[in-house]
C-alpha cells in the first residue's frame, strides 16, 4: 500500500486550512461591516498574490500588473470610505477580519497552484492518481 508523499500533503493541508479560515474570517468581517466593504477587503487578495510573487519569488512584474494592483488598492480605500474621514465609524476589528480574509484567500490561491503542480507532475510521471484501497 502506497502512502502519499509528505511534500504533497503540505500544500493540500495548507489549502484546506486556508479555505476553512478564509470563510470564517469573511463571516466575522460581514458580522461587523457592510457586506460590500468586507468583500472588497477580501478581494484585495490578488494584490497580495502579486506582492508575494514579486517579493517571495523574486519575479519582475510588468508595469500593467503594478498599475492594476494600485487601482485595486485605491478601490479598497474608496469603497471603505477611508478618504472621507470615516475611519472612526468603520469597525476596526471588522477591517482586521476582512484583511485576514484577504491574506487567507491569497494563501488559498498560492496553495491551490502548488497542489495543482504536484498533481500534474505526478500524473505525467505515473499516470492518473488513484486513492489506495
Amino acid at each position: 500500500r502506497r502512502r502519499p508523499e509528505s511534500s504533497g500533503l503540505r500544500p493540500l493541508a495548507g489549502l484546506a486550512l486556508s479555505l476553512a479560515f478564509v470563510t470564517a474570517t469573511y463571516y466575522l468581517a460581514i458580522d461587523r461591516l457592510d457586506v460590500a466593504v468586507a468583500i472588497v477587503l477580501q478581494y484585495t487578495a490578488p494584490v497580495l498574490v502579486v506582492l508575494w510573487v514579486t517579493v517571495g519569488a523574486r519575479r519582475r512584474l510588468s508595469p500593467n500588473v503594478w498599475i492594476a494592483s494600485l487601482g485595486a488598492f485605491l478601490g479598497v480605500v474608496l469603497v471603505s470610505e477611508l478618504v472621507l474621514g470615516k475611519l472612526g465609524r468603520v469597525d476596526s476589528l471588522g477591517v482586521v477580519f476582512g484583511l485576514a480574509s484577504a491574506v487567507l484567500f491569497a494563501s488559498y490561491t498560492l496553495f491551490s497552484e502548488r497542489a495543482g503542480e504536484i498533481t500534474a507532475r505526478r500524473e505525467r510521471c505515473c499516470g492518473p492518481s488513484r486513492w489506495p484501497r
